[in-house]
């Protein structure tokens, strides 16, 4: 019966063409729908950043840390500031009273109502959250400074200088955990300690865990302070306001328990390297300080990371991730942060600068021990980090291939240059708060390598299982 139906069947014959144009018409929707999510991305979640007004935070309407215990006249500004001159307050009586034959007209005349004479009272007495520093800065809470070092003697003679000459006005501690070195940081350490009573030293005899998590967890373990702030022993801090700028973040609000810093790459004056991560450090940055203005944090980088450490308590510390090498930063916070208890802090004085890797190798090691990470984010933040990913590849890729073909041409270029165009706008309004113009030019390039980045290098690291030489420091 099956042989005498397939009998009585026309021969099916394949239009050639009509496949074609199917295939075609497949990836140019899908190009069209790589479009429309990247879009969607730079506007609603960069657009966050573009336009949060971080080039005067809250810190830029109160005076600067140096100031909050100095005398009152410096807290509570002259009354040339904020009140009248007395001129106007108290008027002569020839301005502001009747002529002597009206002087026994009933005292409403005499003297006018204080609304009449006097500014309002909240002129005269502004409210404290105008021109005083909010209460967390009056009474700045104490901090620990937390950096890890290993075989870092080097490094720490350059840094860890700008790191002591932080001002600020309430108690602190800088804590630094030698991880079993066997160059001269103890050395190194030693002398500071006579130099220094705020320094305090944490010494690991031995290296048994790979990456620095176990010699953290001994930092914060032996930190005297709640409120936590970590650095890298390679990194300088822009001024000596940092520490203030990142504690006053992390005590404005009594439910803030993260925030997130920028660590921007130096520059130097030439070498592709330095372009590419400064580049990728700043992308990076975009990409997790606008996704934390969006509500949604995910990640941030030890080198400039405040938390309190009941934020670190309550996710069990490293316990859910000790088995990897790396996200002693990230998988902290993407464990711990929530819309609510994260904030970030883009002040200028709150940067943290280090160097480049000098070659592509270091770097492609930095970048598989970073990367090795991710697999452990929430199944949301890999969704949602993927899918970002993969629409800029595929945005690439399918322009190409269209474009070639020459199919769709008048919608593919005008959704090609519609992305450019709002890729330039942004970046235009975001760079400069990260101190980064200067790649504005290169943001053509930049992104179409970035696209090859995650199109080729990021899945093979995914895949790629790490090797003991890209964790921290062995």
């Amino acid at each position: 019966m099956w042989g005498a139906i397939c009998a009585d069947a026309p021969p099916l014959r394949i239009n050639f063409f009509m496949l074609q144009d199917f295939v075609w018409s497949c990836l140019f929707w899908l190009y069209v729908a790589a479009t429309l999510t990247q879009l969607l991305v730079w506007w609603r979640v960069f657009g966050k950043l573009a336009f949060a007004p971080l080039h005067l935070p809250p810190s830029a309407f109160y005076p600067p840390p140096s100031t909050i215990h100095h005398p009152p006249s410096t807290i509570h500004h002259p009354p040339s500031t904020l009140y009248p001159l007395p001129s106007t307050i108290h008027p002569l009586p020839s301005t502001l009273y009747p002529p002597p034959s009206t002087l026994h007209h009933p005292p409403s005349t005499l003297h006018p109502l204080p609304s009449t004479l006097y500014p309002p009272p909240s002129t005269l007495h502004p409210l404290p959250s105008t021109p005083y520093p909010p209460p967390s800065t009056l009474h700045p809470p104490p901090v620990s400074i937390i950096l890890c070092a290993r075989n870092e003697a080097d490094n720490l003679r350059r840094y860890l200088p700008k790191i002591l000459a932080q001002q600020y006005p309430g108690e602190w501690e800088v804590i630094v955990v030698d991880d079993a070195s066997e160059d001269e940081t103890p050395a190194v350490l030693q002398f500071f300690l006579e130099k220094n009573a705020l320094l305090r030293v944490v010494r690991l005899s031995e290296k048994r865990h790979a990456g620095k998590k176990h010699a953290l967890a001994q930092g914060i373990a032996a930190a005297k302070h709640n409120h936590l702030l970590l650095t890298d022993a390679d990194c300088e801090p822009v001024s000596p306001h940092w520490l203030a700028q990142m504690a006053r973040v992390l005590g404005e609000r009594p439910e803030t328990e993260i925030v997130l810093g920028y660590g921007p790459m130096k520059r130097i004056e030439s070498g592709w390297l330095n372009t590419w991560s400064r580049f990728e450090t700043a992308h990076t940055a975009m990409q997790y300080l606008s996704f934390a203005l969006a509500g949604m944090p995910y990640m941030g980088v030890g080198r400039n990371l405040a938390f309190k450490r009941a934020a670190y308590e309550r996710v069990g510390g490293f316990e859910a991730h000790w088995d990897v090498p790396s996200g002693d930063d990230d998988l902290l916070v993407n464990a711990a942060a929530t819309p609510r208890n994260t904030a970030i802090c883009l002040h200028p004085d709150a940067f943290v600068f280090s160097e480049s890797k000098k070659t592509w190798r270091e770097w492609v090691w930095q970048k598989q021990r970073h990367l090795g990470a991710g697999k452990r984010y929430r199944w949301r933040h890999q969704a949602v980090l993927a899918s970002i990913s993969l629409s800029h590849v595929l945005h690439y890729l399918m322009f190409v291939a269209l474009l070639a073909a020459g199919f769709g041409m008048v919608s593919v270029v005008f959704l090609f240059c519609l992305r450019s165009a709002s890729l330039l706008f942004l970046y235009w309004k975001i760079l400069p708060k990260l101190r980064e113009s200067s790649l504005l030019s290169l943001i053509p390039i930049c992104d179409a390598l970035l696209a090859a980045y995650y199109g080729a290098f990021v899945p093979f690291f995914l895949i790629k299982p790490q090797s003991s030489r890209s964790t921290w420091k062995q």
